[in-house]
């Protein structure tokens, strides 16, 4: 195994302020198409339109912090050491940016994940936190009150679900969660992601905007995970709890990608 490469993980991203304009629908959006923006090819006539609002939805600045045992230069290495303490729980997850990382676990607040590699430190387990992070953004949405309501759920659940997952894994980890319990509480994160997507699906009626897909696709990637966290056979609980922060850093790390992505445009006006 080559020598494990290490160093201190990426600073806080600096704040960040982003406005992007979400046209809305019907006679309002027609001639007024934007970058990312499709016009639907039919509107229903069935009900009277609702008029049109702007508000500003803010996209909380968002970090995680991963237990990284380890950072290489091939995905071969990194992938070994990892899957190394899946047994004991680990996530077996390679993060690849400047590296590829060894992760094991990750968390949305720094204490856990500074006790947890401190733990592993102390039972000689070589790790420390790497630091991964997304700016502050905000939408300036100019839609009907229904897509803008269904955009603030969507972005909520997508959080949401991260969170929760994060937790059942931590009852698992602590004996407080049987693994038939953990199930039928992935289910339910996975059930309720899928109910934003849809409801997010029908405000827009068919049109289609850079945030917007970006936040449909983390609720498919939320409910996916539910599903393949599910598909786990095993009735062992570390077993499970490995397959569950294997997900949530997936998830982690999608909702970075994603929010990055929402700044690309402004970087390059």
């Amino acid at each position: 195994m080559k020598r494990r490469y290490c160093r201190r993980g990426h600073p806080r991203a600096p704040y960040i302020l982003l406005v992007i304009v979400i046209a809305a629908a019907g006679a309002y959006a027609a001639g007024r198409m934007s970058r990312g923006y499709v016009q639907p090819a039919h509107t229903s006539p069935t009900a009277a339109p609702e008029s049109v609002q702007t508000e500003t939805i803010v996209l909380d600045a968002y970090s995680f912090y991963a237990i990284q045992f380890g950072a290489f230069d091939n995905d071969a290495d990194a992938r070994a050491l990892t899957e190394s303490y899946v047994s004991r729980g680990a996530a077996g997850y390679v993060l690849t940016d400047t590296r590829n990382r060894a992760i094991g676990a990750a968390y949305e607040n720094r204490s856990d994940a500074d006790k947890v590699c401190a733990n592993l430190t102390a039972q000689g387990i070589d790790t420390y936190v790497y630091t991964v992070s997304a700016p502050r953004v905000e939408l300036r949405v100019k839609a009907e009150p229904s897509l803008i309501s269904a955009i603030r759920a969507g972005h909520e659940t997508s959080l949401n679900a991260i969170s929760r997952l994060s937790q059942i894994a931590l009852e698992l980890d602590k004996g407080t969660l049987s693994v038939d319990d953990a199930r039928g509480a992935v289910s339910a994160v996975g059930d309720t992601a899928e109910d934003a997507r849809n409801n997010l699906e029908t405000a827009l009626n068919g049109r289609i905007h850079a945030a917007t897909s970006g936040i449909l696709s983390e609720l498919s990637a939320a409910r996916a995970a539910c599903d393949a966290i599910n598909q786990q056979s095993s009735q062992n609980t570390m077993a499970f709890s490995a397959k569950i922060k294997y997900n949530v850093i997936d998830l982690m790390q999608r909702h970075v990608q994603f929010m990055k992505m929402l700044i690309q445009p402004a970087a390059s006006a």
